[in-house]
């Protein structure tokens, strides 16, 4: 059995790695200010910063969910199959307009 030691800092690859997060989820935790930005030299983090997520990575696993961000067509399919039922195209949009899926990046719903 291969054990990891402890690192003095963590970078952006080395962060989710070691906390068994995946790119996605570690940038989703991010942006819902879940995990902080950078606070050691280089935009590293430090062990400090790293071992506090890991106190609370199943309070963060829960909050960033198991789906990766998607566009609109991929929500609507994902809702059609996850709810047995027809999703019409624009539902995605009307219910991020109502503030019911969040709008990541660039979006056409301006």
């Amino acid at each position: 059995m291969t054990t990891t030691a402890p690192l003095t800092s963590y970078g952006p690859l080395q962060f989710p790695d070691r906390a068994g997060l995946t790119l996605w989820q570690f940038a989703r935790a991010q942006r819902l200010g879940l995990i902080p930005g950078p606070d050691a030299a280089g935009g590293r983090w430090s062990a400090a910063a790293f071992d506090d997520a890991l106190d609370r990575i199943h309070t963060i696993r829960q909050a960033v969910g198991a789906m990766p961000d998607v566009g609109a067509v991929r929500a609507e399919e994902h809702l059609a199959e996850h709810f047995n039922m027809t999703v019409h195209s624009g539902t995605a949009a009307e219910l991020a307009r109502r503030g019911h899926l969040p709008v990541v990046g660039d979006s056409l719903l301006h």
